[in-house]
């Protein structure tokens, strides 16, 4: 492993960090613990008002309405199943770019490293509009168009940035002499990536794939023009909901999102742990 070019200190601030300290504080609770309690308590509630006492309009009915419309509980599997299956798939495509970028003589790995990051700078609904002109004019393009396999290339090609921005810190933090003396020993570059690279990259690519989760399950705007009858995700079902009114059923979507985004984000964390105590 390289060294550190620098050695981390601490900065005595002062006075000045009761300040930060108020500061942080404050956008911990306006900007996510406030609006997640009034997004739970709309889910939980028949009506949330400032006039009415929340805890006497508790209801499960929002709940309810997600779990007896067989499609909207679709979206939730589907969803579930889009982040997994993408953010697997994007972060081994993502440490092969990497790899080939930052650890091999390929001439065009400059250009392969700024292709990579490009989708950050393209909305998710030109991305989703373009793939569904692509998948119009590609031969056997409409038998993915529509599917969940669509959707899982566009939220992956939104998701890929985040996958390299991941990784690829990690790698630069691997020294050369570990190539070099696998080389020396008559390895070659499949077999020096895939026996020492790989490895010693697993945190980063767990760091990468809960990263992704993240990332694709809340995404949506691709699906706009994607998704088909059968293939609507929480983000696309949420709108829905919204337009026929029904904002506490928009709310409980929001909430089962979040709870299932922080028990995967557990399990991710318990195993990183684990991989560090190894």
């Amino acid at each position: 492993m390289r060294g550190k070019a620098t050695r981390s200190d601490l900065l005595d601030i002062g006075a000045w960090k009761w300040l930060g300290f108020a500061f942080v504080g404050l956008y911990v609770v306006f900007g996510a613990l406030l609006p997640m309690l009034a997004l739970v308590l709309r889910a939980f509630t028949s009506l949330l008002t400032p006039l009415v006492n929340p805890f006497d309009l508790l209801t499960l009915d929002n709940f309810r309405l997600i779990f007896d419309y067989a499609p909207y509980t679709e979206s939730i599997v589907n969803s579930i199943t889009v982040a997994f299956v993408g953010a697997v798939a994007v972060t081994l495509f993502g440490t092969v770019v990497v790899l080939v970028a930052r650890r091999s003589d390929f001439r065009f790995a400059r250009l392969l490293e700024t292709t990579a990051q490009s989708p950050h700078a393209v909305p998710g609904l030109i991305v989703g509009i373009g793939l569904f002109w692509a998948f119009t004019w590609m031969p056997g393009g409409d038998a993915v168009r529509g599917t969940l396999f669509a959707l899982i290339i566009a939220f992956g090609i939104r998701a890929l940035p985040s996958a390299y921005g991941a990784i690829s810190p990690a790698t630069m933090q691997l020294g050369a002499e570990l190539d070099n003396a696998a080389r020396v020993a008559g390895a070659d570059w499949w077999r020096t990536v895939s026996r020492i690279m790989l490895r010693l990259l697993v945190p980063a690519m767990l760091a990468s794939f809960l990263l992704i989760w993240t990332q694709m399950i809340r995404e949506y705007a691709p699906a706009m023009f994607l998704a088909g009858a059968e293939s609507q995700v929480i983000g696309t079902t949420a709108i829905d909901l919204w337009t026929q009114g029904e904002t506490g059923s928009v709310a409980a979507l929001a909430t089962l999102q979040i709870a299932v985004t922080a028990v995967v984000a557990g399990l991710a964390g318990l195993l990183l742990k684990g991989k560090k105590h190894a």
